[in-house]
């Protein structure tokens, strides 16, 4: 027996904002995105190579002011969150530093222990 249930579009809003929020993984990353924005700064890194400049995004270490590359802020994180994969610390530092992670959601779906 199958029945429909109707709601309203304020109702369907009401419902994933309460769903989204009380999820063990939002929480994850809302607090990873926390401990980033407290200790840690985006940066962009001008290097000479030859006879060339480049550019690269790295991170600045707010405590000290020495700049991190986004290499060695995962194995950090690593060593410091052990018990998440290291494809889902990778896509919290990527959503991160591009502003794309909006109420804990990552862009792309990623399990915890990836």
């Amino acid at each position: 027996m199958k029945r429909k249930l109707i709601i309203t579009e304020s109702q369907l809003k009401s419902i994933t904002k309460f769903l989204v929020e009380n999820t063990d993984h939002s929480s994850i990353v809302k607090m990873l995105e926390t401990d980033l924005n407290k200790n840690y700064r985006k940066a962009i890194e001008t290097y000479r190579d030859g006879n060339q400049y480049k550019q690269r995004k790295v991170f600045e270490i707010i405590f000290d002011g020495n700049l991190i590359t986004p290499d060695k802020l995962l194995k950090y994180f690593k060593l410091k969150h052990p018990s998440y994969g290291v494809g889902f610390l990778k896509q919290v530092i990527q959503d991160w530093c591009d502003d794309k992670i909006n109420n804990g959601v990552l862009s792309k779906n990623i399990g915890l222990k990836e």
